[in-house]
């Protein structure tokens, strides 16, 4: 069974056939106007019809049909009774000289608008498809063309949405907006211009632009062609960075403080035993019984100091790391976990104690927060010195966003100039008092590890005061811890 054969289908462009029609029309009119009305003055004007047309569509191809049109007014002329003449090949050379004209132009044209179309093209590409927000906006501040990316950063709802909202207003500060367009103006754009824009929710965004002007055919500004890139992680992370530096810095500053202070403090221990354990051998020697047990006594007292420094030390350098998970619990019953774990010592120095009835509650390790108690407890009953009635009060108070502990005293007090200094390893107001110094230092570490601040008000002889933040879960409606209780006598 043979194969039915379709032919293809052709779809003649319709300035073809424009164009057949005017030649055919041309050729016919100057076959009649030479042999039936003897004149040759307005057919070859018509010529130009087609030669213009073809030109336009065709470009320098137009030339063939001038050359076509050109043999026709030949060989029209050259069969009418007057002789051929010099003028008819003339003429039919401007038909070929006038066809390239308008050819080359005409193709020149095109190829400009062929390139400007794919230049168009490409940028439509760009700018639908960009992964940083673009922007087209006026010179007045409205927004003409937003690209997907600029309608997601901004967290609007669609394009024509964010284009009812003034330029500026999508500036934090407006005026920004004044000052980047001059600068705009000024270089004929901008490049990595830092500014914080406003998103549809609030929320400020950091981010760099990158602006040149667009201009009129005339060459007046008319607008701006911006891209945008949003740099708030990378600032955020910049900021990180600078942070953890810092932190560096401090924390190694802190690691050299903290080596010398041990490697001094426990080096005068070491002295003293090193200076008795010569005197001994002395005494041994020369069989002095008693002093050998004073040399001995000595000794063992030194030892006793260096295993508590090392102690302390050791407890020092597990706050931060060894810890036990924080949890919400109210202050109140860690002041009185303190208290119970402090009260021989309470007793025994006969100090009056007095607590708020109400505390916030608070997000913290509970086990490392009644040692800081315990410790502060045990400062405030160290230096009561000769105070014949002894106090202690914890408290609270909330001064703005901030709520501020503190245990209180009346006690000897310290000049201004030991405030921070008590906090360092091992410091003791009194060289004579009780404990290696590293109290304070230990309780120090623990409420910054809680990430909050502790500090010192106090005058010399008028008592002393540590304060100190703590994460916040719940705060009572009271300003101040007004209401006591007492606690001891």
């Amino acid at each position: 069974m043979m194969k039915k054969e379709h032919s293809p289908n052709i779809k003649l462009d319709k300035n073809i056939i424009v164009l057949y029609f005017t030649i055919v029309a041309c050729v016919i009119l100057a076959f009649y106007a030479e042999f039936v009305i003897r004149t040759t003055s307005v057919y070859t004007h018509l010529f130009y019809i087609p030669i213009i047309l073809a030109g336009m569509w065709y470009y320098k191809k137009a030339v063939y049909v001038a050359f076509g049109l050109g043999v026709v007014h030949i060989l029209v002329t050259f069969f009418s009774p007057p002789p051929l003449s010099i003028d008819v090949f003339e003429r039919a050379v401007i038909f070929i000289v006038v066809a390239y004209v308008i050819g080359f132009v005409s193709g020149k044209r095109a190829e400009g608008e062929d390139a400007l179309r794919e230049s168009e093209e490409k940028y439509s590409v760009f700018f639908k498809t960009s992964r940083d927000p673009v922007f087209i906006t006026s010179k007045e501040g409205r927004g003409i063309d937003v690209n997907d990316a600029a309608v997601e950063l901004f967290g609007y709802e669609d394009r024509d949405e964010l284009l009812k909202v003034s330029v500026p207003d999508l500036y934090k500060n407006p005026e920004e907006r004044r000052r980047h367009t001059q600068l705009i103006d000024q270089q004929g754009f901008t490049k990595d211009f830092a500014v914080n824009l406003r998103r549809k929710d609030g929320s400020i965004i950091n981010t760099i632009i990158t602006s040149v002007i667009k201009k009129d055919g005339n060459g007046n500004v008319i607008g701006y062609y911006e891209t945008i890139r949003d740099i708030t992680e990378r600032k955020r992370m910049e900021e990180e960075r600078e942070r953890i530096l810092k932190d560096l810095e401090v924390k190694n500053s802190e690691m050299e403080r903290f080596v010398y202070t041990v490697s001094h403090d426990l080096r005068s221990p070491l002295v003293t035993i090193q200076g008795y354990t010569d005197l001994l051998r002395k005494d041994i020697e020369q069989n002095e019984a008693e002093q050998v047990e004073t040399d001995l006594k000595y000794i063992a007292n030194a030892a006793t100091t260096m295993d508590l420094l090392l102690k302390d030390t050791l407890q020092l350098s597990r706050i931060g790391r060894v810890t036990n998970p924080p949890e919400d619990v109210s202050f109140g019953e860690i002041v009185k976990e303190a208290l119970e774990l402090a009260a021989e010592q309470l007793k025994s120095g006969g100090v009056d104690v007095s607590m708020a009835k109400d505390f916030p509650t608070v997000h913290v390790d509970r086990i490392r927060m009644a040692e800081v108690l315990v410790n502060l407890i045990t400062n405030s009953i160290n230096y009561r010195g000769e105070q014949p009635s002894p106090k202690i009060d914890i408290g609270y108070r909330v001064d703005g966003e901030e709520t501020i502990f503190f245990v209180q005293d009346n006690g000897i007090g310290m000049d201004k100039s030991q405030h921070k200094k008590v906090f360092d390893l091992f410091y003791k107001v009194d060289k004579s008092s009780k404990g290696t110094g590293a109290g304070l230092a230990i309780v120090k570490r623990i409420i910054e590890v809680h990430g909050c601040r502790i500090w010192i008000e106090s005058e010399k002889g008028k008592g002393c005061t540590i304060c100190f933040t703590l994460p916040i879960v719940w705060t009572p409606k009271a300003k101040v811890s007004g209401n006591r209780k007492r606690i001891t006598k």
